[in-house]
């Protein structure tokens, strides 16, 4: 577990904070990445000027809730 970047929405904070499993945020480029053990990565946020939509709010919700 590690320190969640804050350009990640608090709605998706909040979910990766309530996860049991071990996570980690991964970089590449410009985009964060959630790692949940062995399932694909999640892509929890970028370095974009413009904010989350609520349609990639709620989409990054349903994969981390999936994992």
């Amino acid at each position: 577990m590690g320190e969640i970047p804050r350009q990640v929405d608090k709605k998706v904070r909040r979910a990766i904070a309530a996860l049991d499993q071990p996570w980690e945020v991964v970089k590449k480029r410009d985009h964060y990445f959630l790692k949940i053990a062995d399932k694909p990565l999640v892509c929890i946020g970028s370095n974009s000027s413009g904010k989350a939509s609520e349609w990639q709010v709620a989409r990054t919700l349903e994969d981390i809730r999936k994992a």
